[in-house]
């Protein structure tokens, strides 16, 4: 493993950990300002700046102002620049498919982080399964490593990751669609 690898997971474990060890389930205080949805949450962050512009593209935007829950895996700006420029575009102009990743990137229930690490999969919002593992105590979604957990929102849960996901190819052998 190198160097990098090797702090992340620290950096993962220890986040984590102090996350698990910290967090208290009780009631907010009276005084606390009511959380935002996710929605909100992502358009408020620096971060999040393509995610935001792409929800918005796919007409998936109202999704996270809704009720939820929803536990979201959000892909930050750096992310998405790892993607090339044509790719990036190829996405933003189909609609259908940019709305089928996004969907991708979300679970309709909150998962919190401790829960997280004792799942192998989660059923996502576009019907794919995303496969959950912990490799020396790295936390992946799909390809993606989580770098950041359990930031709460009114209507789930956002944990970020650093890689923009792809479902898997639908064969025309399972695919529902007739010739």
């Amino acid at each position: 493993m190198n160097r990098t690898h090797t702090i992340l997971a620290i950096v993962t474990v220890s986040v984590l950990f102090a996350l698990s060890w910290a967090q208290d389930d009780t009631s907010a205080p009276e005084d606390a300002p009511p959380l935002g949805t996710i929605a909100a949450v992502l358009a408020e962050s620096s971060d999040f700046s393509t995610l935001v512009s792409a929800l918005d593209a796919a007409g998936l935007t109202e999704t996270f102002e809704d009720e939820g829950p929803y536990t979201l895996f959000a892909p930050t700006d750096a992310a998405f620049a790892r993607l090339s420029p044509e790719r990036l575009n190829q996405l933003i102009e189909n609609e259908a498919r940019l709305s089928e990743i996004l969907q991708y990137h979300a679970v309709a229930d909150t998962v919190l982080s401790e829960t997280l690490l004792e799942l192998d999969s989660l059923v996502t919002l576009s019907g794919a399964e995303l496969p959950v593992r912990v490799v020396d105590q790295v936390v992946y979604i799909g390809d993606a490593v989580v770098t950041a957990v359990d930031i709460r929102a009114g209507n789930g849960v956002i944990h970020v990751i650093d890689t923009v996901l792809t479902p898997p190819e639908t064969s025309p052998e399972t695919s529902s669609e007739t010739e």
